[in-house]
């Protein structure tokens, strides 16, 4: 199974021995139905739509995908990473 390895700071070197860059989707959840609910900009809903790709609402939350590079790393177990 792969992981995503994430560190405080330095993210853009290389976090550990025995990881790879390789791009991801990440998706951005929002608890609401329809960005024009989010108060904090004030009825408009041109801020969701303006970036990200897929949009789209399921099971009553706004989501959508931006795609990420990140550092990951494979492990069969635990045991195997630790050992």
């Amino acid at each position: 199974m792969k992981y995503l390895v994430n560190r405080q700071e330095g993210c853009y070197n290389k976090p550990c021995g025995g990881t790879t860059k390789e791009k991801y989707i990440r998706q951005d959840v929002r608890t609401t139905d329809d960005p024009k609910k989010v108060s904090a900009h004030n009825g408009t809903s041109e801020w969701w739509f303006n970036k990200g790709t897929n949009h789209r609402v399921v099971d009553g939350q706004m989501i959508r995908d931006f795609e990420e590079e990140g550092w990951f790393i494979e492990i069969k177990t635990i045991d195997e990473y630790f050992n």
